[in-house]
């Protein structure tokens, strides 16, 4: 099951309509992008609101589940905080989905387009739940979003076994048969089917590149073996960015894995060379990338990488839908400039799951406005560097990112506090409320 360098049909140079349809798009003129960033959905048909997190929100039976990958320990609920919506330390049930993309549409009901950074099915789903849940997410979003584009990148939960991928992998086909021929330009299909990649043009002199990063993913057993470029992605990735740059283009590059270090265990996700190659053919053209978007850690987060020459690279992290490691689902809305498309606003909202099952809304809410909480007119190295130096020197503004990290996912703190004040639920909830409210504007 090596994984094998891809054909020369489909890595060598970009294809004839691509190349004619990033020339067309040149030739317009740029204007400012609204879009969402949406990561990590794990919908689970599984769930039961019966169960915990010791289960995993579903029945007991005798099969076995794996463990999740980290250790958690969810803050202790009452009654009435039983998940309507979901309980940390479970994926996702339907109700939370759905209210995530309805809350999407009264945000937005008509975004340039919608980035998808990976993982639609839960952890640990039987291979037919699985197959089930990968067509049912296409569903939802043609529900909500029918006209938007829909620009996805595959999750180590979108193919099955988790992790596990080759060059023409049958997940790939998989995925290709379900909505994913929609969402992705038809031209693309042979580089798809052959490693997982594609590239589309997403607005005049804008074009995506979507990876796969499970190829070089620690965890994924074929990306260690003695290959300098699995299925040619990193090939076919310098062409898309010479072509891009010949036609003076700017570029997204988007993934579910980053390359960095893990936020939970802090070990290094991707396997070597791969991380320092990709990483330097990056940094070699940073002037013709406007946006790095990534998933996977469930955490709100960026991170500033250098190659060897100190070149910084902004690698923006999407939050999660899933509250299964501890946070409240959450989503992104990035306004870019019209002249660069560098993001130079971050909306986030998010849904308050204690409050939300307390109450039962699922109503996500405001969480922050990036250029408000840091002072910041753009999303790019040098503000993001700023901000980091300041986090150094500032308590209060370290104390902000480390909660938007989750969230403001509720601690054991101020539900203990409030219980020691409120009467009932109502007056509980009330005091979550305007506690959250209340970390939001410090």
């Amino acid at each position: 099951m090596a994984l094998h360098p891809v054909r020369l049909v489909a890595s060598s140079l970009v294809s004839l309509w691509v190349l004619l349809g990033f020339h067309a798009a040149a030739s317009h003129a740029a204007s400012p992008l609204t879009f969402f960033h949406v990561s990590d959905i794990h919908l689970d048909p599984l769930y039961n609101a019966a169960y915990n997190y010791t289960t995993r929100c579903r029945p007991p039976s005798s099969q076995t589940l794996p463990p999740l990958r980290y250790q958690h320990s969810p803050s202790p609920t009452v009654d009435a905080t039983v998940g309507l919506y979901g309980q940390y330390g479970c994926d996702a049930p339907m109700n939370l989905i759905q209210s995530a993309f309805t809350s999407m549409t009264s945000v937005n009901a008509k975004p340039s387009f919608i980035l998808f950074t990976g993982d639609m099915p839960a952890h640990a789903l039987d291979p037919t739940t699985w197959l089930n849940t990968v067509n049912k997410v296409p569903e939802i979003v043609a529900q909500h979003f029918p006209t938007s584009p829909f620009y996805p990148s595959i999750g180590n939960n979108d193919v099955y076994p988790e992790y596990i991928i080759q060059c023409s992998d049958k997940n790939l086909a998989t995925l290709w048969n379900s909505a994913w021929s929609k969402w992705i330009p038809s031209d693309q299909n042979v580089t798809f089917l052959e490693m997982g990649a594609y590239a589309a043009v997403i607005s005049p002199g804008l074009r995506l590149l979507s990876l796969n990063t499970l190829l070089y993913s620690t965890r994924n057993p074929n990306a260690t073996l003695p290959i300098a470029d699995p299925c040619g992605q990193i090939q076919w990735l310098k062409a898309q960015l010479q072509s891009a740059k010949a036609l003076s283009q700017q570029v997204y590059v988007i993934g579910h894995i980053p390359p960095c270090l893990d936020s939970f265990a802090f070990l290094p996700l991707w396997v070597e060379p791969y991380h320092t190659n990709i990483m330097s053919l990056l940094a070699s053209y940073n002037d013709t990338i406007s946006g790095i978007f990534f998933g996977h850690t469930h955490r709100d987060e960026f991170r500033i990488l250098s190659d060897a020459n100190d070149v910084d690279l902004a690698i923006l992290i999407a939050s999660s839908m899933t509250p299964v490691y501890d946070n409240n689902p959450s989503f992104k809305m990035y306004t870019t400039s019209a002249a660069s498309y560098t993001p130079i606003n971050m909306v986030v909202y998010m849904l308050d799951l204690f409050l939300a099952n307390l109450v039962g809304q699922g109503n996500f809410t405001l969480e922050y406005t990036y250029s408000e909480i840091y002072n910041q007119n753009i999303l790019d190295s040098a503000a993001l560097n700023s901000i980091e130096s300041l986090m150094y020197t500032s308590t209060s503004v370290f104390d902000m990112y480390y909660d938007f990290r989750q969230a403001l996912y509720v601690t054991n703190k101020i539900i203990v506090l409030c219980v020691q004040t409120s009467g009932d639920t109502t007056a509980l909830a009330k005091c979550v409320e305007e506690h959250q409210l209340a970390r939001t504007k410090r």
